[in-house]
């Protein structure tokens, strides 16, 4: 196994984990902000809108059709809090080029791309994100702590 880190930027590091056991590769984005009472709810949204399209893959099908064509890459994102930190998760995992026919496309590339376009281009409009998807991630967000409030309540009782 080969670990490499470089600097890119100040506060922006790159993390290579050379490991010949995985027939995949994994490209993982973390953002990290502060916690605060202001960006708590704000942070827990961005990852759901990014995942629902980008400027040029309009919808969430899209995106899910053009990661299939890259057979089969798959994508995830969530948030985690790390003491007074929220990260923000963003994965793509996608084949090792080595394990596909030699004319194939590097597969590689085209997941730090995608990886990239869905957290760096998202679809906006006129007032920031997609209005309907930030309005379907809200709705989305509620019901979920409401059920896990609702748990709660009956594991109190």
């Amino acid at each position: 196994m080969e670990y490499t880190n470089k600097e890119i930027k100040k506060g922006i590091n790159l993390h290579i984990i050379k490991n010949e056991k995985f027939k995949t590769n994994l490209i993982a984005v973390f953002l990290t902000t502060s916690l605060t009472k202001e960006n708590v709810t704000k942070n827990a949204l961005i990852p759901a809108i990014l995942r629902r399209g980008t400027s040029k893959m309009k919808t969430q099908e899209e995106i899910s059709k053009n990661l299939e064509e890259m057979y089969g890459a798959t994508f995830d994102c969530g948030i985690d809090k790390k003491g007074d930190n929220q990260i923000l998760k963003f994965y793509l995992e996608s084949i090792n080029d080595e394990y596909l026919p030699k004319q194939t496309e590097n597969i590689l590339a085209q997941s730090i791309n995608k990886i990239l376009e869905i957290v760096f281009d998202p679809q906006v409009e006129e007032k920031g994100f997609n209005q309907e998807y930030t309005n379907q991630e809200k709705q989305n967000l509620t019901q979920l702590i409401n059920r896990k409030n609702r748990q709660q309540i009956k594991i109190c009782i």
